[in-house]
């Protein structure tokens, strides 16, 4: 049984996008074919164990990192202030969340209250991959 990365957002969350695409999004890994993907993740924080903190600011201004990345564990952010701008192209923006505000690709994050704002080419507000 494959393990599926939950984000979980409670309460207030405003998500604002300067350029348009995805808000939301989620994928899993299940290949429908024989090819496979190179994608690594890069966060300017990395959170790879269960946490919880509050009321903290996380940006990234990198083009492909993203402010959050979520590699592990049960974590909660509540009151949070994310912020991404630079870019990226190609698919591993789009289909994996290599530029977005808050990267979960394993593990759950549970979300209560803030606000993501993203600014940049391919810049996804929150993208959960397993």
């Amino acid at each position: 049984m494959n393990k599926i990365s939950k984000i979980l957002l409670v309460s207030v969350l405003t998500l604002s996008m300067l350029n348009p695409g995805n808000v939301l999004a989620a994928r899993s890994n299940k290949s429908s074919g024989s090819s496979t993907t190179n994608t690594s993740y890069k966060g300017a924080t990395t959170i790879s164990s269960s946490t919880n903190e509050s009321n903290k600011e996380y940006s990234s201004s990198t083009d492909g990192e993203s402010a959050i990345l979520v590699s592990g564990g049960e974590s909660t952010l509540n009151s949070i202030v994310v912020g991404k701008t630079g870019n990226a192209d190609g698919d591993n923006a789009d289909f994996y969340g290599t530029n977005a505000g808050i990267l979960a690709y394993n593990g759950t994050l549970n979300i209560n209250g803030g606000t993501i704002t993203t600014n940049g080419t391919h810049a996804n507000a929150v993208f959960a991959y397993n």
